[in-house]
């Protein structure tokens, strides 16, 4: 069960959870849970990770992976801060060298659909020593109830968090997928297929579950939609602009004589699947680029 604000957490005798988003600096006192403290983070996304997710969301949809950067002096280039140093020396360097390694860093403050942060945090009380110090943790993370000596465990709303990953694209904060890297997921899905279906050392009832479950991922992934930002969504509105928003399935068919994704992938290995693989990836590319664009 999920433990609302300020609520008393079962097993530690009347301690509440005073939870605070990540720019409140005064934090009630209150008979503190005791949890093993955790240093901050930064949520940030690699260009090439994503994800298809469908939990809170019309449809399957492409989603960026998000990670933590932990902001901790000593680790990955972080450092000590000195006398009269703002808060940010101690991840300026960390930051600058992810970013040159392809991530977005999310800020702190950033505001999606009227809500700041992403970040929450509440004292608590180290387990052991007693010592008060501070848990951060996610916005659609929420609490558990625990006993004594067990480690804090969290409920996670996915769909809250899904539909923020979706909003992070559609207002610019993260480029959306490249076809690249779109055509690159779908290929290694379609060989997930064949190899399920080609693996003699398990029992066909096996072989036949592992074949049905990689084929429906399959065909997830070329339903799904890809995000693209809000400007290109209201490009899209004017009637005089050919439509780009398709599913792959749909482009696919267009391109293909009326193949499917997975016949298309399926041919033989060596230059034919490169070629085929070029195709959708020049497909997605046309189909996800703004007519302002291709005149360019």
């Amino acid at each position: 069960m999920p433990i609302p604000k300020n609520q008393p957490v079962g097993g530690n005798a009347g301690a509440t959870w005073d939870i605070q988003d990540h720019t409140t600096s005064a934090i009630a006192k209150v008979a503190l849970p005791r949890v093993r403290p955790n240093p901050s983070f930064f949520l940030m996304h690699h260009h090439e990770n994503w994800a298809i997710e469908t939990e809170g969301l019309d449809d399957p949809t492409w989603l960026p992976l998000l990670q933590h950067e932990i902001v901790s002096p000593g680790l990955n280039t972080h450092r000590t801060l000195k006398k009269g140093e703002p808060s940010s020396a101690a991840y300026e360097r960390a930051q600058a060298i992810l970013k040159r390694r392809g991530f977005t860093i999310l800020p702190h403050d950033i505001k999606i659909d009227g809500v700041v942060g992403y970040m929450k945090t509440a004292k608590v009380a180290h387990p052991l020593t007693g010592r008060e110090g501070l848990v951060h943790f996610e916005r659609w993370e929420y609490p558990r109830a625990k006993r004594d000596g067990k480690r804090q465990k969290y409920d996670l709303d996915r769909g809250e968090m899904n539909r923020f990953r979706l909003r992070l694209v559609e207002l610019g904060h993260i480029r959306p997928p490249t076809a690249e890297i779109v055509a690159e997921g779908i290929d290694i899905k379609a060989l997930h297929v064949d190899r399920a279906a080609s693996n003699m050392d398990i029992t066909a009832e096996l072989r036949k579950s592992k074949t049905d479950r990689a084929t429906r991922a399959l065909e997830r992934a070329t339903g799904a939609k890809i995000p693209q930002p809000i400007e290109m969504v209201e490009v899209r509105a004017k009637p005089e602009v050919v439509k780009f928003d398709r599913t792959i399935t749909e482009i696919v068919a267009e391109i293909a004589d009326g193949m499917t994704v997975p016949e298309l992938l399926a041919m033989l290995d060596g230059e034919t699947r490169k070629g085929a693989k070029a195709a959708l990836t020049a497909a997605i590319t046309a189909a996800t680029t703004p007519p302002s664009e291709v005149a360019k």
